[in-house]
């Protein structure tokens, strides 16, 4: 134990004593704690499907395609590795769970986790070229239409299209245009998708109180379809778009048996992208509102919601099942397109349809 230090002073002939506290022992560094990072090998295969949404296979492929982007940049000997980056952002998609829970879980810090979400939604974005494509060409168009005919009953189709909300916190200035009909704030997505499920375009930077229809006209795969870039293929849709000869909806009123069995067909069919939008909310509960609304500026969701739909196709190309969960917020639906909004064409192509395909 370090004594007290006595100095004397010395001032003409007077003496004065000043007495001052021991030196405080020197300090040594502690060593920083690094928790440990959650890994796959501690689950069984039905664990990680649970935890991450798609199998060790599956996840090992996508990070052989993403590790240039999102590998380790540090030579430090704890610098978060690619895999870990890409289990955690799995993991949140999957769980829809806050940052600090996510992050605290993978061994990670919140503000990391935020910066690893960035950049693996960056480099999943990049592949969506690759995961998500639309049949351009007519050999493809001419497969994905004898697909829908033969599974379905519908000729001529090549996609069947809607729109689904991604709840999100816009910024005060924002916020009106971001009010859906529900009266939340969303994003407005439109999502094509084809006969067995595979998601072909996505679009989604659209506010929430953005109309179906205004959204389908503005994007790049509408004005293909109203310059007549794809021909007599179309469309299906709900009573929310406009009618049209490459965008079919049901009759409101079918007046004879052929319409009626068209309808019946349309509806068969077009409930398969209703069925994709509760596979991959179920998949991922990040998109659901049950699971919060994602806390991102647009462009962000936005990204995740295209990285999520780039997720579902290799979870169908590996072919990994999902329950579509029952606590999932009803769709909300968009009002109809008035009956003079929609084209002469577009009803002759329909009656045109019922009658050739329909009449028996």
């Amino acid at each position: 134990m370090a004594l007290p230090v006595t100095i004397v002073i010395m001032r003409g002939q007077n003496n004065a004593t000043m007495h001052l506290p021991p030196p405080r022992p020197r300090q040594t560094r502690k060593d920083r704690l690094f928790k440990p990072r959650l890994d796959m090998s501690s689950f069984t295969d039905e664990e990680v499907v649970k935890h991450f949404r798609l199998t060790k296979a599956a996840i090992n492929q996508l990070y052989e395609e993403l590790k240039q982007h999102i590998g380790r940049k540090s030579h430090r000997s704890h610098a978060i590795s690619g895999i870990s980056k890409l289990l955690a952002v799995l993991h949140f998609f999957a769980s829809g769970s806050f940052q600090y829970s996510i992050a605290s879980k993978m061994g990670f810090t919140q503000p990391t986790f935020s910066r690893c979400l960035r950049q693996v939604v960056d480099a999943k974005v990049a592949l969506s070229k690759k995961y998500i494509k639309f049949p351009y060409n007519d050999s493809e168009r001419d497969v994905m239409k004898q697909i829908f005919y033969e599974k379905y009953g519908m000729p001529l189709t090549i996609g069947l299209i809607d729109c689904t909300h991604i709840a999100l916190i816009p910024t005060n200035a924002e916020e009106q245009s971001y009010r859906n009909r529900k009266m939340l704030h969303s994003l407005n997505v439109q999502m094509i998708c084809g006969p067995s499920g595979e998601i072909l375009d996505v679009v989604a930077r659209f506010p929430g109180g953005t109309h179906d229809a205004f959204v389908l006209s503005s994007s790049g795969i509408g004005q293909l379809f109203q310059s007549d870039y794809f021909q007599d293929d179309i469309l299906l849709g709900d009573n929310g778009y406009r009618l049209s000869p490459w965008l079919l909806t049901p009759y409101l009123a079918p007046r004879t048996d052929a319409q009626q069995r068209f309808n019946t067909a349309h509806k068969r069919t077009r409930s398969m992208v209703e069925h994709v939008f509760g596979q991959i909310k179920s998949r991922f509960r990040c998109l659901d509102v049950t699971g919060g609304a994602l806390l991102y500026n647009p462009v962000l969701v936005g990204k995740i919601v295209l990285s999520c739909a780039v997720l579902h196709n290799i979870a169908l190309l590996h072919q990994i099942p999902i329950e579509i969960a029952s606590d999932l917020r009803a769709s909300i639906d968009c009002p109809p397109v008035m009956g003079h909004e929609s084209s002469q064409a577009g009803n002759d192509k329909r009656n045109e349809i019922a009658f050739n395909y329909f009449s028996r």
